[in-house]
């Protein structure tokens, strides 16, 4: 709910905590990684999605956001 709220900086110590617990999972580094890109944090944010298909090669929106933000770097 902070990354919809707009709560950028609730919502990556949130997902920060969840990645520090679980760091197997992927959808939790996919959205740490969209919050800090809407944070502006891009080099951050592409650390994560690299990290969201290291663990699941097949996540279709991590791949499609590694892509653009590469554009950005």
């Amino acid at each position: 709910p902070n990354l919809k709220k707009y709560n950028i900086d609730l919502a990556i110590e949130d997902f920060q905590q969840v990645v520090e617990l679980y760091p197997h999972l992927d959808f939790a580094n996919f959205y740490l990684a969209e919050a800090l890109y809407k944070k502006g944090d891009i080099h951050q944010a592409y650390k994560y999605w690299q990290k969201t298909l290291e663990l699941n090669p097949a996540y279709p929106e991590a791949k499609q956001r590694l892509c653009r933000s590469a554009l950005l770097i």
